[in-house]
Parts: C-alpha cells; sequence; structure tokens
C-alpha cells in the first residue's frame, strides 16, 4: 500500500522525473541559493509570525519532496517564500556541508494558511494551533457569512479603498467581529477574524469590478456629465478636483474607484473654470 498525497496538494509523481533537491550538496548558509531564483523574493533567514495566519502540520522530506513543495507554491502564483535553519547558523558552522533541506523549513502563505515544509527535527508548530483544523465549522462559517453580508451592504466599507483602512473599518464597525478580534465571540475565534476580512474584502473587490467595467472601458459619457457641472469647474484645487471626481464615481456605481480611474477621468477634463 502507498502513502498518499498530503491534504491539499496534488500527488508528489509528477515531479519524480526530475533529480529531488535533497540528493544536491550545498552548505548551510547556501540553503536559500538553491530555490531563490524560482520566486520574487526570498526572506532568509526567517520564518512566519506564529500570529500570521494559520499553521496547519507541516510537511516533512518522507510526505513530499521539497522541489515539489516549492512547484506548489509556484502554482499558487506565490511571490514570496520564508526560509531558515534550524537551529539558526549562529550556533553551527554556516560552512558545514549538508544536502538541500537538512535541516531546512520552507514556509509560504496562501489565502491565509501558513504552508511549512520542514527537513529540521527542531521545528515545532506555533503553539495553541496544533489541533484547531483550518477550516470553519458550520456554526463559525454561519458567523463568517452574516459578518461579510453586513460589510458588503455597508456603503461606508465600500467607499473604502485601501485593504487595510477597510480591514480597520471593518474591526470597529460590526459588533461580532469586534468581539472576535477581542477573542470574546462565543462561536467565532481571533483566528477566522482574517478569514471574514479577506471574504468581504474579495467580494467588494469583485462586485466593484463589475460595477465599473463599461466606465473603465470609455469614461466619455461621465466625463461630459462631469465637465457640465458647475460645482466642479469652480474648483481650482486639484486636491478638491480629485474628490469631487472620487464622491461622482462612488454615486454612481456604489463602490470606491480605482485611483487609476480617478486619474483618467481627471486628465479628460475640461480645464478649471472652463467648458469644451
Amino acid at each position: 500500500m502507498t502513502d498518499s498525497p498530503a491534504p491539499g496538494y496534488p500527488d508528489p509523481a509528477s515531479d519524480r522525473q526530475e533529480p529531488e533537491l535533497a540528493d544536491l550538496p550545498t552548505t548551510r548558509a547556501e540553503q536559500w541559493s538553491t530555490f531563490a531564483a524560482r520566486f520574487g523574493s526570498v526572506v532568509w533567514p526567517g520564518l512566519l509570525s506564529p500570529t500570521t495566519g494559520f499553521h496547519p502540520q507541516p510537511v516533512t522530506p518522507e510526505t513530499m519532496g521539497l522541489r515539489h513543495f516549492l512547484s506548489q507554491a509556484e502554482h499558487l502564483d506565490v511571490r514570496v517564500v520564508y526560509a531558515a535553519i534550524l537551529p539558526a547558523e549562529e550556533t553551527t558552522d554556516p560552512g558545514q556541508e549538508c544536502r538541500v533541506g537538512q535541516d531546512l523549513v520552507v514556509q509560504f502563505q496562501y489565502a491565509g494558511v501558513v504552508h511549512t515544509w520542514s527537513g529540521a527535527e527542531r521545528y515545532q508548530l506555533p503553539s495553541g494551533q496544533e489541533h484547531d483544523g483550518p477550516y470553519p465549522t458550520r456554526q463559525q462559517q454561519e458567523v463568517i457569512d452574516r459578518i461579510v453580508a453586513a460589510l458588503v451592504e455597508d456603503p461606508e466599507y465600500r467607499r473604502i479603498h485601501r485593504k487595510t483602512e477597510r480591514e480597520s473599518y471593518a474591526r470597529k464597525s460590526v459588533a461580532e467581529l469586534e468581539a472576535a478580534c477581542r477573542g470574546d465571540h462565543p462561536v467565532l475565534p481571533n483566528r477566522m477574524v482574517w478569514r471574514v476580512l479577506q471574504t468581504a474584502h474579495d467580494q467588494v473587490e469583485h462586485d466593484a469590478r463589475l460595477a465599473y467595467a463599461a466606465l473603465a472601458d470609455d469614461p466619455t459619457e461621465f466625463v461630459e456629465e462631469l465637465d457640465d457641472d458647475r460645482d466642479l469647474r469652480a474648483l481650482y484645487d486639484k486636491s478638491a478636483r480629485r474628490q469631487f471626481v472620487r464622491d461622482a464615481l462612488f454615486e454612481r456605481t456604489g463602490y470606491a474607484p480605482t485611483p487609476a480611474l480617478v486619474g483618467a477621468v481627471l486628465d479628460q477634463l475640461a480645464p478649471p473654470g472652463k467648458r469644451r
């Protein structure tokens, strides 16, 4: 009987035609160089904070080869990979020869989950995450759906464009989410807050793209309407004109416009005080 692939990953057999990275010689200090070129950024040495996302059990060399693990990160279009050797280099000879993966821990984050490959015996899961599952229960999902619906329907939430500002507003504007952030919610634990914030953000971004699709392709009609607006023509300050356009776009669609669209509209407007 053969071992099953790790949950959430395809069968590693597809990568067996390539030599496994663990067969390659290196040194402890140069472990990262064997895969750094595959990603936009490699944080070395450094691992993700225990409070960053959910940390399920790591995969090991016996479960999945390092090459296949990194291929999954590439497939998911991961931009940043985190890696370190354990114990830290300060306590060992960085020039010591080893095989790729020996004492190595590699991580990447996707959809709030921290995926970890560990060839280091001393790696331990962050405290408090050893038994919790990564997915919400039925009751937890009901709470998540309820909070997300409240945020998506809130015009003040939709008026905000920056994700960090949306998250800050969301944490304070919905009582249930505020309780979950404090760890006081009877159903939704604090570790599920990221799921609420990400789901609401993604939904509003999706709806905004649909709302602005036609206008973004051809804003001519909208620009002509603004050119006829006396209040806008009376504004000479650039910041005031930008805010006027932003508010007008929000009133038209119900969603915050992107800075690029606001800039495109401003570029097509007649100069202050004039009409085309």
